[in-house]
């Protein structure tokens, strides 16, 4: 874990500039970083919410009308992360 004072502030400011000028693939590893470097990094996932607000293609299913693929993602991302930080510890 990092413990530089404001490395995670300034991380979160990279990961909203990749929001908005980059691929999403670009902040989705970012995202990852973040998850894997710092314990609970929850930001990965209100970056997928961002992506889905601001980009989100809705789904072809009826029964989903709203965009939420990359929230998903990066939720799904964000379990698997933690359940194998927990256990190599």
């Amino acid at each position: 874990m990092i413990h530089v004072p404001y490395a995670r502030i300034a991380y979160n400011a990279g990961l909203c500039v990749a929001l908005v000028f980059s691929p999403w693939w670009v902040t989705f590893v970012l995202a990852i970083v973040g998850m894997v470097v710092w314990k609970r990094y929850g930001e990965g996932i209100v970056a997928g919410v961002m992506l889905d607000v601001v980009y989100g293609v809705p789904f072809a299913y009826p029964w989903m009308p709203i965009p939420v693929l990359h929230t998903m993602l990066f939720f799904a991302v964000y379990a698997i992360i933690c359940a194998v930080k927990t256990r190599m510890r």
